[in-house]
């Protein structure tokens, strides 16, 4: 993906920047002119990133809400938000009675509650240049499964926001999308007990991700969608033989 060499005028803010699903969706936006500002406890790996002058990287962990609040400061020297995508998230998929409160707190905090503090601080910008609002869920925002039922429930959450603050904000001409993918090959899974299964016709790529990403953001300006939810033709995982420790979180 290579960086444009004109910048188009807007910015983007992208949440879990530095890996998987947030890292591709930045190099896309840079590729299209898009001043960004990726949003993530961790650097970047990306190479386009560490050296794109339109990429601007924010240390910060979105479980900190005192940091989180600070964040619409960041735009008053920058150019029109025209994008905001919430996509950092953490994973615990023990039994919920086994689950740290601490480690509950953060997933809580991060999945569910910063994304709707940063939206807040940020609509009325958006609604100035009829922006978009990217949410990046999961399939365990609109499916039941045997564990993760405080995962699955800071996703149903936040899908439910967004579809109720869709119904609000939809004359200003700010337009917001769920995505929900399902498994998807990254390094989200690096500390979980289970993972994708080694058919590919079992998982996803982040490439097909970004194509749900680019299909809703090029469509006409009066169309709108609302969720896009994408899936693999099986549904198989591969259970790890060793259950790493309680930490089981990786912003992707």
């Amino acid at each position: 993906m290579n960086e444009t060499s004109k910048p188009n005028g807007f910015s983007a803010i992208v949440t879990g920047s530095s890996k998987g699903i947030g890292q591709t969706i930045s190099e896309f936006l840079i590729s299209k002119g898009y001043r960004v500002i990726g949003i993530a406890r961790s650097l970047p790996n990306s190479s386009l990133l560490k050296n794109s002058s339109l990429y601007r990287h924010i240390q910060m962990d979105l479980s900190q809400t005192k940091e989180v609040t600070q964040l619409s400061g960041l735009l008053r020297e920058k150019p029109p938000l025209k994008i905001l995508v919430n996509n950092a998230g953490i994973g615990n998929f023990s039994p919920h009675e086994e689950i740290p409160i601490e480690e509950l707190e953060k997933m809580l905090l991060v999945n569910f509650v910063s994304p709707i503090l940063i939206t807040k601080l940020l609509l009325r910008d958006l609604k100035k240049n009829e922006g978009w609002i990217f949410q990046i869920h999961s399939i365990a925002a609109i499916k039941e499964s045997v564990r993760g039922a405080a995962y699955a429930g800071t996703k149903a959450g936040l899908r439910h926001f967004g579809l109720n603050l869709f119904e609000e904000i939809r004359k200003s001409g700010v337009k917001l999308v769920s995505i929900n993918p399902d498994i998807v090959d990254t390094e989200f899974y690096d500390r979980l007990d289970f993972g994708k299964d080694e058919d590919p016709g079992s998982f996803l790529y982040v490439e097909e991700v970004l194509n749900a990403f680019e299909f809703a953001l090029n469509g006409r300006e009066n169309l709108g969608f609302t969720e896009i939810t994408i899936r693999p033709r099986y549904h198989r995982i591969s259970k790890k033989p060793i259950i790493r420790k309680h930490e089981r979180d990786l912003e992707s």
